[in-house]
């Protein structure tokens, strides 16, 4: 029987790409999440400098902001909400940098699944050493014709 309508090596192909796809779909939504995450943040910083801009421009302790959680809205003291958000950024912070690493291996995974190198191992530069700067080693590796 041929090698490509045998229906043993059918079913091993399918369900090896079955596991790659499911691979490549969790590094996709691995980006996404921090893309989400990422605005967010960003939203966060933009808030917090608001509320810092308002606690530096008024002198008053008793100053209260408006601040919504889901579907309600809650009238907090600015410095409640300030630290409130800080917190916040933290959690997200900390949320992207745990999808980060997690996002690495998937994505080693996803390469080794597809028997691919990674690409970025090529770029692996290894900085000179103190050795070689002060000896020269480097002029002798790069020759200029200045003629």
């Amino acid at each position: 029987m041929d090698e490509l309508t045998d229906p043993a090596s059918t079913s091993v192909l399918l369900s090896i790409l079955a596991e790659i796809e499911s691979a490549a779909d969790d590094v996709l939504v691995d980006r996404t999440q921090m893309v989400e995450l990422d605005k967010k943040r960003q939203e966060n910083r933009l808030a917090q400098r608001h509320l810092k801009s308002m606690l530096t421009s008024t002198k008053s302790s008793d100053q209260k902001t408006f601040m919504c959680f889901g579907n309600t809205f809650l009238k907090l003291p600015t410095k409640t909400a300030h630290s409130f958000l800080e917190s916040n950024q933290k959690t997200i912070d900390e949320e992207i940098n745990n999808l980060r690493h997690s996002l690495k291996e998937k994505v080693n995974k996803l390469n080794e699944m597809e028997e691919k190198r990674p690409l970025n191992r090529e770029y692996y530069l290894t900085p000179l050493s103190i050795q070689d700067a002060t000896n020269g080693a480097a002029k002798d590796k790069i020759s200029y014709d200045l003629k």
